[in-house]
Parts: C-alpha cells; sequence; structure tokens
C-alpha cells in the first residue's frame, strides 16, 4: 500500500517504510531490486542507505491495482503457517513407519500393506511440500540464481549462450539424429 502511494506521488522511500507486509526485508529488496533492473523504480543510495523512487508509475499503478486497499493481517496468517511447519515436521516418524511396517503386513499378516504404502506415500508428499515451504522461509532454499543474480547482465546474457551451447545444442542434436 505505500508503495501504490508513493507510485502515486512519485516519490522516493526506504524498504523499511513498507514493511510490514508480511514478507522479510531481504525479500522486499530482492523483489525492488527485479524493478530496478527492469526500469521500474530507480535506486537512490543516502546515507548508506537505499531508498527507491517510482520511475515508471503506470505499470507499476497496474502492478498494483489488484491488491486490496486495506493490508489483511499477515503477521496471524504467517504464526498459523509457522505453526502448522512446526507440527509438520514430525509428520517424518509416520511416513517412516508407515514404509516400514509394509513388509511386516505383506509378510506376516498379508494384508494391508498396499494400504500402508500408500498412506505413506501421501503422508511423505505432504512432509516434502512443507518441508519446501519451510525451507523457504527459512532462506535456506537452494535457488538457481543464488550467484548469477550478482552479475552484470552481459555476464548472464554470456553464461546464457554458454548453457545453450554446452547444453541445449547437443541433446537438440542427438534428438535431431536419433528421431532420423
Amino acid at each position: 500500500m505505500a508503495l501504490a502511494t508513493r507510485a502515486r506521488n512519485a516519490e522516493a522511500g526506504r524498504i523499511s517504510a513498507i514493511l510490514p507486509v508480511g514478507y522479510t526485508k531481504r525479500t522486499v529488496a530482492l523483489i525492488f531490486e527485479d524493478l530496478t533492473d527492469a526500469g521500474v523504480l530507480e535506486e537512490l543510495v543516502v546515507n548508506q542507505a537505499a531508498n527507491y523512487k517510482p520511475l515508471k508509475v503506470a505499470p507499476l499503478r497496474a502492478l498494483l491495482a489488484p491488491l486490496p486497499k486495506q493490508t489483511p493481517s499477515w503477521p496471524e496468517r504467517f504464526a498459523l503457517v509457522a505453526a502448522i511447519l512446526e507440527i509438520g515436521q514430525w509428520l517424518l516418524l509416520p511416513v517412516v513407519a508407515l514404509l516400514f511396517l509394509q513388509w511386516p503386513l505383506r509378510d506376516i499378516v498379508q494384508h494391508y500393506s498396499r494400504e500402508a504404502n500408500d498412506l505413506g506415500q501421501w503422508l511423505f508428499a505432504l512432509y516434502v511440500a512443507m518441508a519446501f515451504t519451510a525451507a523457504t522461509r527459512a532462506h535456506t532454499h537452494l535457488a538457481a540464481d543464488a550467484l548469477a543474480r550478482h552479475y552484470s547482465a552481459g555476464a548472464r546474457a554470456w553464461l546464457w549462450r554458454l548453457g545453450v551451447l554446452i547444453g541445449l545444442v547437443p541433446w537438440a542434436l542427438f534428438v535431431a539424429i536419433a528421431g532420423s
């Protein structure tokens, strides 16, 4: 909302003026860097602090127009997500138990081994989804551009071309030759 107000007035401001919006300061800073790279915002450094000023107000308004006028209560929602993820870490125990029990159920009881396997795999999928969410929230999730985001645009373009040359071209040739 603060960014939308600044977009209307075309004035500069710091990221801390926009928080809390339910995202960490680092996440908002990364979004602002992307908007700066796209030419929507201008970064102004004052007293070793980054301030951002809207350059292109129309695209920023179009981006922010669908947002609600009133900010929802994000801290309560994120606390609920954190509580669910805290409980979800214990899903691994029933997953291991169910996947281990499928062998005795199949060999000794001779019933319910498929059901134990299905439930174990379903719980494992839920556990993995929760683990990805928790890792992303803790900023420990792997990102493909963790290093490349700090490279210049020319270096990223050169790496892209190199990746196409080393990875895409040989594979495309293989598919074309194998398919003929």
